[in-house]
């Protein structure tokens, strides 16, 4: 039971904006989005200068953060990314009980905080450049077919920054002999908008591909979702729920999960039936770590795939990964997870 994992790599750097300055110690933060954006509109026409308050520095990037917390639950990982090239990059240290194949130096990530979300202003460097057949050139031969082979669960993310990505779909599309066990495919886009449309819909195609080979997962936040519906002409106003059941079936995909800061749903085939289960997320009106909830989220919604639970379950899962990680700023452990659950009531399964 391993999970591969693919291919960013960021070092982010947590900022929070400063509103008010009391001493050279403390100062009133901008707390909100809106505060923020009502500052800058302020400024059209005049300039301005916000302060920026380093809180923090360390490993970033879709695929490591999830690395990350699958390590936390005891989940072997074999990470393959942008860590540091052609050596690792101190900030990815705390990953070495896993394997990382390190292929490109990481990006850089602004993550600047507020308490109703975050703006992450991303330098990509190679990331947004290098093609799947250098990265192939920069690996060990033969590692690429050996980790899928030995993979329960194949993580893409980062679609949205890495071309990459969806070169790799249509790569294991025309390699499906590595995809024989059947492992579960989990994609996650991370906000669509800056690709194009007809590179969204091209490289869905090899989703639906792969999907009659092994198992596809398609997870999305609100957002995301409404775009990729708007592409097929699908109606947005409508409940969580329903979103993800449409989407899954005009995609043609096995299961495909939605989340929001209030709700989370999600709609999965079984037998030729489809059905969707939906549920709230408890609130955290003050998160201590907003930057990688969404990564936490698609943590839990794997250890679910592994542990084979029905979709609620799974469900159950992604709320506490990811609300664990809001609430303290570390990645869930088993016994912190089934805490959560108990605490907020979400499930009765114990058997982690």
């Amino acid at each position: 039971m391993s999970v591969f994992i693919g291919f960013d790599g960021f070092i982010d750097t947590l900022i929070t904006c400063v509103d008010t300055r009391t001493s050279p110690s403390s100062f009133r933060a901008i707390a909100t989005i809106r505060e923020f954006a009502t500052r800058v509109q302020q400024a059209s026409g005049k300039s301005t200068n916000i302060e920026c308050s380093v809180q923090d520095q360390f490993l970033g990037g879709n695929a490591p953060l999830l690395a990350q917390t699958l390590i936390h639950l005891d989940i072997p990982v074999s990470l393959v990314g942008c860590c540091g090239y052609p050596s690792l990059s101190k900030e990815f240290s705390t990953l070495k009980k896993s394997d990382v194949y390190s292929f490109a130096q990481p990006g850089e990530t602004e993550a600047l905080e507020f308490t109703d979300g975050k703006l992450l202003l991303g330098k990509m460097g190679e990331i947004g450049t290098i093609s799947l057949q250098e990265a192939f050139s920069r690996l060990p031969r033969n590692l690429i077919p050996d980790l899928l082979q030995q993979s329960s669960v194949i993580a893409t993310v980062n679609w949205t920054m890495m071309p990459l990505v969806g070169e790799f779909w249509h790569w294991m599309a025309d390699h499906t002999q590595y995809l024989q066990h059947k492992p579960f495919i989990f994609v996650d886009l991370c906000d669509p908008a800056k690709r194009t449309k007809t590179d969204l819909k091209k490289d869905l195609q090899a989703l639906k591909r792969l999907n009659s080979i092994a198992p596809v997962i398609l997870g999305l936040n609100r957002s995301e979702a409404e775009q990729t519906a708007r592409l097929f002409r699908l109606p947005t106003d409508t409940s969580l729920a329903s979103l993800a059941k449409r989407l899954a079936t005009t995609l043609t995909l096995h299961a495909v999960i939605i989340h929001t800061r209030k709700e989370v749903a999600g709609a999965r085939w079984k037998e030729s039936k489809i059905s969707s289960e939906s549920l709230k997320v408890p609130l955290c009106s003050h998160p201590k770590r907003a930057t990688g909830a969404g990564d936490n989220f698609n943590a839990g919604i794997i250890l679910g795939l592994l542990e084979k639970k029905p979709l609620f379950e799974i469900l159950n899962l992604a709320v506490a990964t990811s609300g664990i990680w809001v609430r303290t700023g570390n990645p869930a452990e088993r016994p912190s997870l089934l805490t959560f659950l108990e605490k907020f009531k979400l499930s009765d399964d114990t058997s982690l």
